[in-house]
């Protein structure tokens, strides 16, 4: 990160390591700063919602993940990551409703089952 500190996929790394090492502040801080330098790509924000979550901030990881979806509509972990964070925001419809388009996208997948 040193070398590139305005690579989003370093600070992706970076907040990928953070959070192995239960260094939420600084995980969070390398996620935000993913995002900010590439906001339309998705594994940064995947990655902001993961470590939001992990971190606490609900609202947060479910706007994340509600903008990965956004961007990526079929990608079944982004839209099992949302129906996680919204049943957990007591939001069990639009759960139940997450969990049917991912099973839609991908019928057979055991994750969605």
């Amino acid at each position: 990160i040193n070398e590139h500190p305005r690579s989003s996929e370093a600070n992706v790394a970076m907040a990928r390591l953070r959070l192995r090492q239960e260094k939420a502040e600084e995980a969070l801080n390398a996620a935000r700063r993913a995002r900010e330098i590439n906001p339309r790509d998705p594994v940064a924000v995947e990655t902001l919602g993961r470590v939001q979550q992990a971190t606490g901030d609900r609202a947060g990881a479910t706007l994340s993940f509600t903008t990965l979806v956004n961007m990526r509509p079929r990608y079944v972990p982004g839209l099992l990551l949302l129906a996680n964070a919204q049943r957990t925001d007591g939001e069990l419809r639009s759960a139940v409703e997450t969990a049917r388009r991912a099973l839609g996208v991908s019928p057979t997948n055991p994750d969605v089952m």
